[in-house]
């Protein structure tokens, strides 16, 4: 198994380590540093360490698949009551920035109109199972049906959607080919072995994550909707392969329920006026609401501002909320954590309002205000808000 270890010959003792480690792994015993049992391999204190006396020592592993055998990536569709989801296309366009083949399985019933869609985009092979039994989503028989398709394509990656469909989904397909799937990530890159190089944020958004799937294949990955752009369209023609899989071996039972009444999606918004802990003043929140209104933008709370009853979670921005990419964002006394900004980094433009000059999510924003949000807000409704 991976650890830290140490050279005590080259440690200055600085305690740099101890004071950067966010989980009180690193301690002084009789003079030397040392990793107790709270250490979670973040390698914080391998990027601080001054004179580079500290490593991870990986565990030697036997690669138990012939890599060269899986080759390009392979995105899940997403079809519901007849719609492509849009982060299908958002993990097409990535999978063409990190690999020279792309090829999409998409499941479903009647199907022809999804495939004409999916051929206006680069990909390479549109692998199509449309077939009566598969007209509604059901975990055991998506399974089997993609299963077939990934079992025959052998990709080095498999992308799918971090929805309700995907997150049932995808742990699934993983379990199948007894390989790993790292959730929710925000960043995706490519080793030149075709190692999936996975980041995501973990322990509370205090660390980000990079993970890889070393010696197994299919690497399987699930991305939130708008983590990524969606591609431009390219025409250039796609293979179309078609089968029909019998399902004779998976029992499926259908039912058919009335919807339940949609809540507005934020992550469709094109405006967003968002709420930090800044702005609990009730003056404060009565002045966006009106912001909102004026500009047609729809209201949204950071984290912190729903545990503290603002608003449910439909309302939430970031990482444990909507990840979001609205043509227009005004952030109100958000400081800018790494889980609220990983949320909105596609967003095209991002005024923030904040009394603390130092605040994080100056970084990320296109524009910037110093100041009281009762005093700024007032000034923005006079001029007709923020166009």
């Amino acid at each position: 198994m991976a650890h830290i270890e140490i050279n005590h010959d080259a440690c200055t003792r600085c305690e740099v380590c101890l004071s950067v480690c966010p989980f009180g792994a690193m301690e002084m015993v009789n003079g030397n540093v040392m990793v107790n049992d709270q250490c979670r391999l973040c390698r914080i204190c391998i990027d601080n360490c001054p004179v580079e006396a500290i490593s991870m020592v990986e565990s030697e592993l036997e690669q138990s698949v012939n890599k060269e055998e899986y080759k390009g990536f392979t995105v899940i569709a997403e079809v519901e009551n007849g719609v492509l989801h849009p982060v299908t296309l958002e993990l097409i366009g990535k999978s063409n920035e990190l690999c020279d083949s792309t090829s999409v399985i998409v499941v479903g019933y009647n199907l022809e109109d999804i495939v004409s869609q999916l051929c206006q985009y680069k990909v390479d092979k549109i692998l199509v199972s449309d077939q009566k039994e598969a007209e509604y989503f059901d975990s055991q028989l998506y399974t089997y049906l993609i299963g077939n398709w990934i079992e025959y394509l052998k990709p080095s990656t498999v992308l799918v959607g971090a929805t309700r469909m995907g997150r049932s989904l995808g742990p699934r397909l993983a379990a199948r080919f007894e390989t790993g799937l790292t959730a929710d990530c925000t960043i995706l890159d490519v080793r030149e072995n075709g190692d999936l190089i996975q980041i995501r944020p973990a322990f509370g958004g205090n660390v980000m994550a990079q993970i890889v799937t070393l010696n197994h294949r299919p690497q399987f990955a699930t991305v939130r909707p708008k983590m990524f752009s969606t591609p431009e369209k390219s025409y250039e023609g796609s293979e179309i392969e078609r089968r029909k899989y019998p399902i004779s071996d998976v029992s499926v039972f259908f039912d058919k329920v009335e919807p339940i009444p949609s809540v507005k999606d934020l992550s469709e918004a094109k405006r967003l006026v968002v709420l930090g802990l800044g702005a609990q003043n009730p003056v404060v929140i009565g002045l966006a609401t009106q912001l909102a209104d004026r500009i047609g933008a729809s209201l949204a709370y950071t984290r912190p501002m729903i545990e503290k009853g603002y608003s449910d979670v439909h309302g939430q921005i970031g990482l444990s909320g909507r990840a979001v990419q609205p043509e227009l964002m005004i952030t109100i006394g958000v400081s800018g954590a790494i889980q609220f900004v990983t949320g909105i980094g596609q967003s095209e433009r991002i005024i923030a309002i904040n009394s603390d000059a130092n605040a994080p999510i100056f970084g990320v924003s296109h524009v910037g205000i110093v100041g009281r949000a009762e005093d700024i807000l007032p000034e923005l409704l006079k001029q007709g808000g923020i166009l």
